[in-house]
């Protein structure tokens, strides 16, 4: 991890899905390293009861046949995960599918969720260390339609280790924010580079 980091660059990370987890875990233990962090539709702790359900129903016969033999990650959670708009573009359909187009090139889809229980003390080390980027400009952009991510219970989650955050709430959105509003991570960034110039000319 040091190795990983030594002599860094600082930079912004921007994370999504699990995404989250697996940047915030190197983020946490170099924390000199971040000018600031954008957070949409990710988490990074132990899995709460419905995610475990999520998780658990993956490590059984039925849902891995759902994933190596029907791709069910894509054409079932993905399409789940979509507005109408992008959920009835074929093309974006079909972009994903060929990523997947064998039941080999499925492990990854499958191993994903089965790591949400199965690295449970992962996360909660890195949970134990959100604090550690307090101090820096957070960004929160959440669709409230992503009942898993973009919850109260999520958001409140997200306020408590950063509640200097700013949030944007999406009602319209779901999982994809990225895709339903690109613009809100521009004014995001924006708001994050500005933010370190000003604290760099206050010094």
């Amino acid at each position: 991890m040091s190795t990983y980091f030594r002599n860094c660059h600082k930079f912004i990370l921007v994370v999504q899905d699990w995404g989250g987890p697996t940047a915030l875990h190197l983020a946490v233990n170099q924390p000199d390293c971040i000018l600031g962090i954008v957070i949409s539709s990710t988490w990074a702790w132990k899995a709460n009861s419905e995610s475990e359900k999520f998780s658990n129903f993956f490590k059984i016969e039925e849902g891995q046949r759902l994933i190596y033999e029907e791709n069910y990650f894509v054409r079932t959670l993905l399409l789940k995960s979509m507005n109408k708009k992008w959920g009835n573009n074929k093309a974006i359909i079909v972009a994903y599918e060929m990523a997947f187009r064998t039941p080999e090139s499925r492990k990854g889809t499958l191993v994903f969720p089965q790591q949400i229980t199965l690295s449970e003390s992962w996360f909660q080390e890195i949970e134990e260390k959100l604090q550690l980027l307090a101090d820096k400009p957070v960004e929160l952009i959440l669709g409230e339609k992503n009942r898993t991510l973009g919850n109260p219970e999520s958001i409140a989650k997200w306020r408590s280790f950063y509640p200097n955050a700013n949030v944007q709430l999406f009602p319209d959105a779901d999982h994809f924010t990225q895709e339903e509003s690109p613009e809100s991570f521009v004014f995001a960034l924006r708001r994050i580079l500005k933010e370190n110039k000003e604290n760099k000319n206050s010094i």
